[in-house]
């Protein structure tokens, strides 16, 4: 039975730390999803570094699946919000363009910097019940959050202004996110019909306009999985947040949380050998069938 469920992990760096995370997940994982790497391959070298990987850890479950940016603005006929620039804010674009050709009912996406320090496979449980076109994280409104940075690059169709319709912008945050296949192509036809923006904003911002359910991951958990806060400068700061631009998250910041957390960004260079490499995280809950 083909599962109903997507795991899409994406990323652009064939580094061996971000590869180790990537097996680990699907590991966790392999049993309630159909593992993706979908791969921005716009650089030399990243498809064949991330094939070998895949081959010399006999992953063959894992669709690698790599792509080129420009390729796929115009097979989707939508402009980017950076002309020719997957970031900021359009890497939805490749995971429209990947979804067109599957049948899976659910798409959960994980940056290839981001860490949960429990078991994914149980966080993927958690929202088993829960039928929300869009879960994501820090979700809120315009009126609760003004000063969010990219508020301004949204853009509504001159016709639905026209219509008198009260538009409510709404603002998540997307590194681990889960999205409907309907959700998607309700994006993609909207976006073709005058939508535009950063995906943090557009995307809540359209399926809430168009009637979706969308659920911020603590509210649809009954448990927090990110810290609260936005990816704004003096968010997210304290030692144990799962979120903050600086200190970099440590082996210490990531060990000191008794719970299980999403902490993200984390970049290779900021934690240490016990964090960086492949490794279970026994002592933050059960990890059965979490080694490699």
């Amino acid at each position: 039975m083909i599962p109903q469920t997507a795991l899409v992990f994406m990323t652009h760096r064939p580094d061996p730390t971000v590869m180790d995370r990537f097996r680990e997940m699907h590991s966790q994982t392999r049993h309630l999803t159909d593992s993706f790497v979908l791969l921005d391959a716009g650089k030399n070298g990243v498809e064949a570094a991330w094939h070998a990987y895949l081959v010399e850890h006999q992953l063959e479950g894992v669709r690698l699946v790599p792509f080129i940016f420009q390729h796929v603005v115009g097979a989707l006929g939508i402009a980017p919000l950076k002309p020719d620039q997957i970031v900021p804010g359009s890497t939805h674009l490749s995971l429209i363009w990947l979804a067109q050709g599957l049948s899976h009912k659910h798409f959960w996406i994980v940056e290839d910097d981001v860490i949960y320090t429990g078991h994914w496979g149980e966080f993927l449980r958690l929202f088993d019940a829960d039928e929300s076109s869009l879960l994501c994280s820090h979700l809120c409104s315009y009126q609760q959050r003004r000063h969010w940075s990219w508020w301004s690059s949204l853009k509504i169709p001159d016709s639905v202004k026209a219509s008198g319709t009260r538009i409510i912008p709404q603002k998540g945050f997307f590194p681990v996110y889960r999205i409907s296949a309907v959700a998607l192509g309700e994006v993609l036809q909207q976006q073709k019909s005058g939508w535009a923006g950063h995906h943090e904003v557009m995307i809540p911002t359209v399926l809430a306009h168009a009637g979706h359910s969308i659920k911020d991951l603590n509210d649809a958990a009954h448990s927090v999985v990110y810290e609260a806060g936005s990816m704004e400068p003096g968010d997210g700061s304290g030692e144990l947040s799962s979120l903050r631009f600086r200190p970099p998250v440590t082996d210490a910041d990531i060990a000191a949380s008794a719970v299980p957390r999403i902490f993200h960004p984390l970049k290779p260079a900021a934690t240490g050998p016990k964090f960086a490499k492949i490794k279970s995280f026994g002592h933050f809950g059960n990890t059965q069938g979490g080694e490699v």
